[in-house]
């Protein structure tokens, strides 16, 4: 498998992470890490996220995709960008080589959460069967 480099922002320059190294955590409430040991996965729905912006666009762009639409089709497109954020769903990992950063703690609380700790290939190889 190519190896296909992600980046990370530090002081201002780009610098690559390589992916079959970086640690992959997924923190989340207990309850959910059984689902995880009993081959299931969590998907959450966007707008069930507490960030109301997950799965949006950022205002400016949607304005000005929406400005260069016919009349007709902006309402229309603009319904289906809300009804996306509402049928769209996902499974959200964090990138580090250090333990999960404190603001991670914010999807379970320490005394009822788990802090689960992969890598790339291994999280692909287990959703090969998926």
């Amino acid at each position: 498998m190519a190896k296909k480099p992600l980046f990370r922002r530090v002081s201002g320059a780009l610098h690559a992470k390589d992916p079959s190294t970086t640690s992959l955590w997924r923190i989340m409430k207990t309850e959910k890490l059984w689902l995880l040991l009993e081959g299931g996965l969590w998907f959450a729905r966007l707008d069930q996220f507490n960030d109301p912006r997950e799965g949006t666009l950022p205002a400016a762009n949607l304005v000005g995709l929406l400005g260069k639409l016919p009349g007709p089709s902006v309402q229309w497109i603009h319904k289906q960008y809300v009804l996306g954020v509402e049928r769209s769903f996902a499974l959200c990992w964090h990138m580090s080589d250090g333990d999960p950063a404190a603001s991670l703690w914010s999807f379970a609380a320490p005394d009822d959460g788990v802090a689960v700790r992969t890598t790339w290939p291994i999280l692909l190889e287990q959703l090969k069967p998926i």
